[in-house]
């Protein structure tokens, strides 16, 4: 392949596209020309609109501080005074310059506001007050082209028709120093009362600077070459500012927006609340600077633009190029290039398309490999539990989790059909599941026709929504030869239980299992056992069967609780655990009273591996191994107490007092038993038996020793010599002293 062609043909295409970009651009900068101009007009009318607003609000300010200075008590008295202010109301009057002080502080739109009586010389301000409106005009108020009556009589007519009037050269004293205002606004209003006096002997009036108004309602950039006029409902110009401006602003109408052949652009708004208007001319020139300044910003740009682009567009076609030209030397090590010219990404696909070939086999199986790793792990986490806490927390940062959710642990099931078909119908609910689930959800594959999977609990999800979601996809999966099963275990909040969890669900499958259709169960822990065979009375008849050694009796049991447990398995089932471990506590109850090695229970992962079925017969075979010991060593024992009591007797048979009562007490058995025993080992009676071996002992002093035969009475237990004589005669035929004799002859 020719590198350098190659290398041309991309820097052309580059370029290609860089200069059509270029030439687009042309009417997109005439386009945005006139959507810029179009654009500033409409932001100075939105801002005009906005400013006209704050003016409004201002205006509805006054008028709220006017009605409640009308409900003031005080204002009340000033205005019943006719005449000159008597000197007891002069506190009224310092009242209301505090109270307008604290509004003057508060509201800082007006400069000044003050209080004017008609029937009255009274004059309140915010920083003065004074009975002599005339001594105060000339002193703390003044407007130059009018004197003390015109400027109160101004006051007084004003509201008639407008409650603005525009005032030039007014001065005023205010906040400790002398305030000149070359153009003022005086908004004028009748403080009345709706509770006392209606009559309007009361006005109060605010001054606002001609340059708030200005600053309010012009930007900064263009106040000093703007125009602006302001008119009241009837139409009087009560305030304007700039060179010529009612002249001009009055052409308004014939210049169809613009103003002194295209020199001002011209806005109008009329105020919703003050009912002014206000008439705005804004200057072309800034608009026309601020457009030329964005043009000329958007050329440079683009200028620069380009010429990064130019320098991009080599830099980036080499970039691109030198790993393309390294990659066409690495593959014409492993393909030669073609005898015809084709083009070079045909050429680099033919070429990679057996590496990536053999790559995607080569990660297939590494990917396999990982799967059925990861698998393997979760599901001995989902068996077996946590090895300690840092293997919980990476658990719970691999997938996800929050070890403080609750969550929930399900077995998927399926049952009948070809093993095909219960593979997919597993694998498409826990897709459907995994897809449309709100929570959390991991699954794993333990086996071709089950999954277990942990599902995190949302806020607003119960165990009723659970199930009738799991229902609805079981029914949603339908097919007619497969059935699911679907074990759910009951709501865990300790992700340390995740296998007691599992083993809950695993439960709940084995218990509907026999089931033929579709269900979605929950692990019960709680069943009425009343009528069952299994309760405390089992056990205590199973311990007494297990030290008597009756197979039969305990064949029978075990057969009636097979029974039942087939007849309930739901029931028998979940009570699976607690059955295995409450028959094996008795069974090695029974052990340690016969002194039998105890046996090793069966771990909890064999024991969930059992069935029922299973786990009862394995029950069976350990009592029946356990009774045939029992026979043993109850034979075994038995023996040995034969012995002991042979024992006893030949040791003790001399007790005058001995008798089968206190010998049954001091071997710590029964009569009855003792009885048994002894005729079993003897052949005779206890009575019978004990006079045998007081007989062999009497025999043997009469033979051996010169004894009397009151002392061989005594000596022997016999107690009296009468029932020695008695005794000895009933078994030998003749008397005591006849049979020494005779022995001795």
């Amino acid at each position: 392949m020719n590198e350098k062609q190659i290398f041309k043909k991309y820097l052309a295409r580059y370029l290609l596209i860089i200069l059509i970009v270029v030439f687009c651009c042309i009417p997109f900068g005439a386009v945005t020309y006139r959507y810029i101009r179009d654009y500033t007009i409409s932001s100075n009318l939105n801002q005009l609109e906005e400013n006209v607003k704050e003016i409004d609000s201002q205006v509805g300010k006054m008028h709220m501080i006017v009605t409640m200075m009308g409900e003031d008590s005080n204002l009340l008295d000033l205005k019943r005074v006719n005449g000159p202010l008597p000197g007891k109301r002069f506190l009224y009057m310092k009242y209301m310059r505090d109270r307008l002080f604290e509004i003057h502080t508060i509201y800082d739109f007006s400069s000044m506001s003050f209080l004017l009586f008609t029937n009255n010389p009274v004059f309140v301000s915010a920083s003065q007050v004074d009975d002599s409106f005339y001594d105060y005009y000339g002193k703390f108020l003044k407007c130059t082209d009018m004197d003390a009556d015109a400027f109160r009589n101004m006051i007084f007519q004003a509201p008639v028709s407008s409650p603005y009037v525009g005032v030039s050269d007014l001065t005023y004293y205010g906040s400790q120093k002398e305030v000149h205002l070359d153009q003022a606004l005086l908004y004028i209003e009748s403080v009345e009362s709706k509770t006392g006096s209606m009559e309007k002997n009361a006005y109060m009036t605010f001054i606002i600077d001609g340059q708030k108004i200005l600053s309010t309602l012009l930007p900064e950039e263009c106040r000093s070459a703007a125009l602006l006029q302001v008119q009241d409902h009837a139409g009087t110009i009560v305030f304007s500012s700039g060179e010529n401006a009612t002249e001009l602003l009055q052409t308004k109408l014939a210049s169809g927006g613009t103003l002194n052949n295209g020199q001002y652009q011209f806005l109008t708004y009329k105020g919703k609340e003050s009912g002014l208007t206000f008439t705005v001319g804004y200057p072309m020139d800034g608009v026309h600077t601020q457009l030329t300044y964005m043009i000329t910003l958007i050329l440079l740009y683009l200028a620069v633009g380009c010429f990064t682009a130019f320098l991009f567009t080599i830099g980036w076609t080499w970039h691109c190029f030198k790993p393309f030209r390294r990659v066409l030397s690495e593959i014409a090590q492993y393909q030669p290039a073609p005898e015809k010219p084709i083009n070079e990404y045909d050429y680099i696909r033919d070429s990679i398309l057996k590496l990536v070939s053999a790559k995607d086999e080569m990660e297939m199986k590494m990917l396999l490999a990982d799967t059925q790793k990861q698998a393997i792990l979760l599901e001995r986490i989902f068996m077996k539990g946590f090895s300690g806490e840092d293997a919980k927390q990476q658990f719970c940062e691999k997938y996800s989790l929050n070890p403080d959710d609750n969550y929930y642990m399900v077995e998927f099931r399926s049952e009948g059909g070809d093993a095909s078909g219960r593979q997919r119908r597993v694998f498409e609910i826990v897709e459907a599941l995994q897809n449309g689930y709100q929570g959390n959800f991991l699954a794993v594959y333990p086996g071709p026709d089950k999954s277990y999977a942990i599902l995190t609990v949302p806020a607003d999800m119960d165990d009723d929504t659970l199930k009738q979601n799991l229902t609805y996809l079981a029914e949603d999966t339908c097919n007619d030869q497969v059935t699911m099963i679907i074990g759910i275990s009951k709501r865990q909040n300790q992700l340390e239980k995740i296998h007691t969890a599992c083993t809950q669900a695993r439960h709940t499958v084995r218990a509907y299992r026999h089931r033929q259709t579709n269900c979605v169960e929950f692990y019960q822990e709680s069943y009425d056992i009343k009528n069952s065979s299994f309760h405390s009375d089992t056990l205590r008849k199973l311990y007494d069967l297990l030290l008597s050694g009756n197979e039969p009796t305990l064949r029978e049991l075990f057969a009636e609780i097979q029974k039942e447990s087939q007849a309930q398995p739901e029931l028998y089932e979940f009570r699976k655990t607690e059955i295995y471990y409450s028959f094996l506590f008795t069974i090695h109850s029974v052990c340690q009273q016969l002194k039998l090695p105890i046996l090793a229970p069966e771990t909890e992962q064999d024991l969930n591996d059992m069935s029922l079925e299973q786990c009862l017969n394995k029950l069976l075979n350990i009592c029946s191994v356990i009774c045939q010991k029992a026979d043993i060593k109850r034979d075994q024992k038995k023996e040995d107490l034969k012995q002991q009591i042979l024992l006893y007797m030949e040791q003790n048979f001399n007790r005058a007092e001995l008798n089968a009562v206190m010998a049954s007490e001091e071997l710590g058995i029964s009569e009855k038993y003792l009885y048994m025993l002894l005729k079993e080992q003897t052949g005779r009676t206890f009575s019978n038996y004990l006079e045998d071996l007081r007989m062999i002992f009497a025999i043997k002093c009469l033979e051996e020793t010169d004894l009397s035969n009151e002392k061989i009475a005594q000596e022997s237990g016999f107690g009296s010599t009468n029932s020695f004589y008695r005794i000895f005669k009933k078994q030998t035929g003749v008397s005591p002293s006849i049979y020494r004799k005779n022995r001795k002859s």
